[in-house]
């Protein structure tokens, strides 16, 4: 390109750059044929990756070297201007389908990766554990730490995961190329994605045995007529006290013959036989839960054996998510729209039916009205709301950096964070009130009060909740709704952890791209074997254990040690400058720097030692204390993904070859030579910009060519490969792209 051309495009707003000039500036113009000089030499530049097929020759004459002067003395007007047209380019792309990595794919639609994002953050937690924390931390009240600490922690992380997967096109492993010492973190993540995927897919295995269970005119659940009951077994206390007199309940307690009332009948009396008796009252829906679905022992000492129900209720679980991703992103950005969008329709109708149902008007007021100030002076609840933002979220734990990795990379990511996150708070808060509804509904019918039959967990969504469809009209097909809503928040959920992880191994063993599905078959069955013991009779026992233990610690570590690298170590300022390449950055600078700094860390922080000091034996129930065995096997979980993070600091301070023990320590607190936008396109606009010191555009030619000892040493030794640290100037900004050049 002629200096002509450059000295015109700084004479030009940055509105009225065309894309010609832009890629004319990026020695991509592919309609520009220079005739050969004697000496010319042949520059290759991708428009992709250095892997990509779409390379393009370009013929510069032996002032090459004046015109990279020129080009890094471009105004800022035209730098800004690069950047608009760039983003023009991406918005094309968008339209016409068009992948704008073709290594590596990018995302159909904007709403293909936005209705994934909901979807792992919309999961079984909103359903059975915000409602529930709401009732016991005082309500609505809940609601003032829950979105403080939404703003102040869910959206600054969300944006940060989002951000840096994106810039870089990295999934949870090779995302740590820009801090390479923090690198465990990524192998920690992916090893307790392995494990939640394991038992997650058993809870849709229940959720598929529930569902064929409920295509029946007779819900099994509904009586204690079958054959795994027993003499506990009690339809409801109403129905049992009253026809102990042969008579007809209608109202709480009261006894009817032919519409006249005979008396009430007298509960402290009938508790206390049953009491002498040793029976404890069990309603069907949790011996169908126990005794036939579960078929549960007395303990996780007592293992037993696969149940075959359960075994072939996990496959087909596996089966679902196989098909759904073995194309990844291209299949699963077409499956979430009825995943991600099928809960919010069932929520809507058995929201609107529960409304009209005696007793739904309590279940709210309980919900919301239900209110205690005083719970605000408790610790324990803002660390309640603290953790609930960050794992609903999913923070910590690479789903959102695998999923925002086949981002384009001027894709509005400040928005979607938003969305992301704004979007779980308010599914969580109207899914309580559907909870509530039903819970109401149930309490009425049973005479009782809201708190006696609300619950948390696995309990709540495979007994409550049967059981209030019990009193409905047309009970199956609640049923068949409610679970299909329970598979598809379960789909949705594992897609994003199959995905961090398959990316995380496709992202550090390329040659496996284009095997992708064979790589998405063998570890579905690798983690369909893993949950086998999940089928056993002391599955619950495991599955309860793995959630106490394998997920929790890891993602909440994760998360401190990535506010801690990023923000500290890569640097929060240079982190803005790099999304100001891709949107313009949203407003409030130091606001963002102050929240990823300080507040971000310190908040993980608190919910770490407040969870330590607090910390409570796990239990299943309120009867079952597991052994120390068992509790020392769970430690071990939590400590198998844990051990990444320091081993792999190790191992990379022991194979770094650059000076004394500190000096590594130093060189690895920086990213590497080919940490950065994937495409070279992209790459480009971080060199002109000029706020990173020698920046490789080639990284992959740069390999290449710098064979010599004296290149070497030119871009090693304490300093990083591509990043150096002394005052830049334009010709040691020259020296580092000869290699490039010739």
């Amino acid at each position: 390109m002629s200096n002509e051309t450059i000295n015109d495009l700084n004479s030009k707003d940055a509105e009225n750059i065309t894309l010609e000039q832009i890629d004319d500036l990026y020695n991509i113009d592919q309609d520009e044929d220079p005739p050969k000089s004697p000496g010319a030499r042949s520059v290759r530049w991708s428009i992709t990756s250095a892997d990509d097929a779409q390379r393009i020759s370009v013929d510069h004459p032996s002032t090459t070297r004046d015109e990279f002067s020129n080009r890094r003395s471009i105004s800022n007007s035209s730098i800004q201007g690069g950047i608009h047209v760039s983003r023009s380019h991406h918005e094309r792309l968008y339209s016409l389908g068009i992948d704008e990595n073709v290594e590596r794919g990018n995302w159909g639609s904007y709403w293909d990766f936005i209705l994934a994002c909901l979807g792992i953050n919309v999961g079984l937690g909103n359903l059975w554990r915000f409602p529930y924390l709401c009732f016991t931390n005082g309500g609505a009240v809940f609601l003032i730490p829950y979105v403080i600490m939404l703003v102040f922690v869910g959206i600054p992380i969300t944006f940060l995961e989002l951000s840096i997967a994106q810039f870089s096109s990295s999934g949870p492993i090779s995302v740590w190329r820009c801090v390479p010492l923090f690198k465990g973190i990524g192998v920690a993540i992916s090893v307790a994605y392995a494990f939640l995927a394991i038992y997650y897919n058993m809870i849709m295995g229940w959720s598929i045995f529930y569902l064929f269970s409920s295509f029946t005119r007779y819900l099994p659940w509904m009586d204690c007529n079958n054959y795994w009951n027993t003499d506990a077994c009690s339809v409801d206390q109403v129905k049992v006290n009253c026809n102990f007199t042969g008579l007809t309940q209608y109202d709480n307690g009261t006894c009817y013959n032919n519409s006249i009332q005979i008396g009430i009948w007298d509960y402290n009396i009938y508790n206390n036989v049953t009491a002498a008796m040793n029976i404890t009252k069990v309603s069907p829906a949790q011996e169908f839960y126990n005794l036939f679905t579960l078929k549960i022992s007395a303990g996780i000492d007592d293992i037993g054996t696969p149940q075959y129900h359960l075994v072939l209720s996990l496959l087909l679980s596996w089966f679902l998510v196989f098909v759904c991703m073995m194309k990844g992103i291209k299949t699963v950005g077409k499956v979430v729209y009825l995943t991600a969008t099928l809960p919010y329709i069932i929520l809507t109708i058995m929201l609107g039916f529960g409304a009209t149902q005696k007793g739904a008007l309590e279940g709210v007021q309980f919900y919301i009205y239900n209110t205690d100030w005083s719970k605000l002076g408790e610790a324990k609840v803002w660390k309640d709301a603290a953790g609930q933002v960050f794992f609903s979220l999913s923070l910590g734990g690479g789903g959102l950096i695998g999923l925002a990795s086949y981002n384009r990379f001027h894709n509005n990511i400040f928005r979607d964070a938003l969305i992301a996150s704004i979007g779980n708070c308010i599914t969580a808060f109207y899914a309580g009130f559907v909870v509530f509804i039903y819970l109401g509904v149930l309490a009425n019918q049973l005479g009782v009060d809201v708190a006696d039959v609300a619950a948390k967990g696995p309990d709540l969504v495979f007994v409550v909740y049967p059981n209030a469809f019990t009193v409905l009209p047309v009970p199956p097909l609640w049923s068949i709704l409610f679970f299909l809503l329970l598979l598809s928040l379960g789909l949705d959920s594992v897609f994003g952890m199959l995905e961090a992880i398959s990316t995380s191994l496709l992202d550090n063993f390329t040659k496996l791209r284009k095997y992708r599905p064979h790589v998405t078959f063998v570890l579905c069955c690798v983690l369909f074997l893993c949950g086998l013991p999940l089928t056993t009779n002391a599955g619950m026992y495991v599955l309860t254990l793995m959630d106490h233990f394998a997920v929790i610690w890891t993602f909440l570590i994760c998360g401190f040690f990535e506010c801690i690298a990023v923000a500290w170590f890569y640097g929060s300022s240079r982190f803005l400058k790099d999304i100001n390449l891709m949107i313009d950055i949203p407003p409030g600078k130091i606001w963002w720097r102050i929240c990823w700094t300080f507040i971000c860390p310190a908040m993980v922080l608190f919910i770490i030692v407040f969870s330590s000091v607090r910390y409570t034996p796990v239990e299943y129930g309120k009867t079952y204390t597991y052994p120390d065995w068992a509790t020392g096997i769970g430690w071990l979980l939590a400590g198998v993904s844990l051990m990444f993070i320091p081993i792999t600091a190790v191992f990379k301070i022991i194979t770094t070859k650059h000076g004394n023990i500190f000096q590594r320590i130093r060189y690895l607190c920086q990213p590497t030579m080919d940490w950065g936008p994937a495409l070279v396109r992209h790459r480009q606009l971080v060199f002109v910009s000029n706020y990173v010191e020698d920046f490789v555009v080639n990284p992959k030619q740069q390999k290449k060519t710098l064979t010599s000892s004296n290149n070497l040493a030119r871009l090693q030794g304490v300093d990083n490969l591509g990043y150096r640290r002394r005052k830049s100037s334009p010709a040691n900004r020259q020296q580092s792209f000869d290699a490039i050049v010739e």
